[in-house]
């Protein structure tokens, strides 16, 4: 996950606030599957695996989140150009 924008760093870090926040509001098993897919860059595979679920449901909770929270940061007020959501 970025922490800020080389060439904005105060827009980035208020991103970076904004988008832990939004981290916060999924509910627990969304957030757990968004910070093994993007954070420890774990395949769905893996994640299915660990998680003991199939590989279907792993993808499909990752999509809810990722929604949720592209959806929640826009509402937030966000930054919406394409650097927004590049970590999502």
């Amino acid at each position: 996950m970025p922490v800020f924008q080389a060439d904005r760093p105060m827009e980035g870090l208020a991103y970076n606030v904004e988008l832990q926040e939004a981290l916060r509001r999924l509910a627990p098993k969304e957030r757990h599957i968004i910070l093994l897919r993007i954070v420890e860059e774990n395949r769905f595979e893996e994640i299915a695996e660990q998680l003991d679920i199939s590989y279907s449901a792993v993808r499909k909770r990752y999509e809810r989140a990722i929604k949720k929270l592209k959806r929640d940061l826009a509402d937030k007020g966000a930054r919406k150009d394409e650097r927004s959501f590049s970590c999502l």
